[in-house]
């Protein structure tokens, strides 16, 4: 699966969500407006953190909600969603039913690329002088 997460694909990220949540909504994620605005937060935490568009290529997102407060001593079903930042936008990649637990907290997990991780301390290494060699060690 790979859908742009944009509004014009908005039926087509429901669609998704749906062909997974069937019609359980109290711990999944049902709404693909939602699925919109967890690009956008993690759009922005990219910027917050200074990745460059260029290194933002392979970034990727998976969230999945918190479970119920009250121990019901069962697991319920829930939805977790990853979305993948290619150089055009993001990209709904996958949407799986998970269990989760009582009291288990949510999950919005923001990763970037090896080398994007690498560009970033080169860079912040960079506004302190340089970056070092081994030859300094």
């Amino acid at each position: 699966m790979k859908i742009e997460v944009v509004a014009i694909n908005e039926e087509a990220i429901q669609a998704a969500l749906d062909a997974v949540n069937h019609k359980a909504a109290s711990f999944g994620i049902s709404n693909a407006k939602m699925v919109m605005a967890f690009a956008r937060v993690a759009e922005d935490a990219l910027d917050l953190h200074c990745i460059v568009d260029s290194d933002r290529v392979g970034a990727k997102l998976v969230h999945c909600p918190a479970g119920p407060t009250a121990n019901r001593g069962t697991n319920v079903f829930s939805t977790e969603v990853t979305l993948s930042r290619t150089g055009s936008g993001w990209y709904l990649t996958d949407v799986k039913r998970v269990d989760v637990h009582p009291n288990n907290a949510k999950r919005f997990a923001i990763t970037i690329s090896d080398h994007a991780a690498n560009n970033l301390v080169k860079r912040g290494l960079a506004a302190f002088g340089g970056v070092p060699t081994l030859a300094a060690y």
